[in-house]
C-alpha cells in the first residue's frame, strides 16, 4: 500500500512541478506550487519525518506561497483571471485522498531515525540561528514592504 500511495505522490509531484513552469496564468501557477508543498510535505510523512513536513508546509506555504500570492495582487487584474473552475474542485479532493492514505501511525524508518528527528530542531536552533533569525527578519519585512506598497496603491 505504501508503494502505491508513493508512487501517487510521486507521479503528482512531476505533474504540479510541470504545471508551475508551463502555465501561462500567475495565479494558476501559484495554485499549483501550493499543492507542490503540501506534496512535497506528504512525502515527507510518507517517509516517516513528521518535523519536516510541518516545517515545509510552515516555511513555503506559509511565508513563500503567500508572499508570492500578495505580489500577484498586485499584478493588473486582466492578467490574473482563473477560468479552470473543475481544477479547482479536483484538485483538493484528490489532494485529501492521497493524504488520508498516508500511513500516520505506522513508521518504516530505522531505528536510529527517531533520535534524528528529535535533534533535528535542537541542531538547528543552537548551530545556525542567526541564519534563522535572519530568515524571519527579512519575511517579515517582505510582509510589511508587500502590505506598504498595496497601500499605497489603494490610496494613490
Amino acid at each position: 500500500m505504501d508503494i502505491l500511495v508513493f508512487y501517487a505522490i510521486s507521479t503528482l509531484l512531476v505533474l504540479m512541478s510541470v504545471a508551475v513552469i508551463f502555465s501561462r496564468r500567475l495565479m494558476h501557477s501559484l495554485i499549483f506550487l501550493f499543492f507542490f508543498v503540501v506534496l512535497v510535505s506528504a512525502m515527507f510523512i510518507l517517509l516517516a519525518f513528521p518535523f519536516l513536513s510541518v516545517a515545509e508546509l510552515i516555511i513555503y506555504n506559509g511565508g513563500i506561497v503567500v508572499l508570492l500570492t500578495v505580489a500577484a495582487s498586485l499584478m493588473p487584474e486582466e492578467r490574473l483571471g482563473f477560468d479552470g473552475k473543475k481544477l479547482l474542485i479536483i484538485l483538493p479532493i484528490l489532494m485529501i485522498a492521497l493524504l488520508l492514505l498516508l500511513p500516520f501511525g505506522q513508521t518504516n524508518a530505522a531505528s536510529g531515525s527517531q533520535a534524528v528527528q528529535s535533534n533535528l530542531g535542537l541542531y538547528l536552533f543552537s548551530h545556525y540561528s542567526l541564519l534563522i533569525i535572519v530568515a524571519a527578519v527579512t519575511l517579515i519585512a517582505s510582509l510589511i514592504t508587500a502590505v506598504y506598497f498595496i497601500r499605497s496603491e489603494v490610496e494613490g
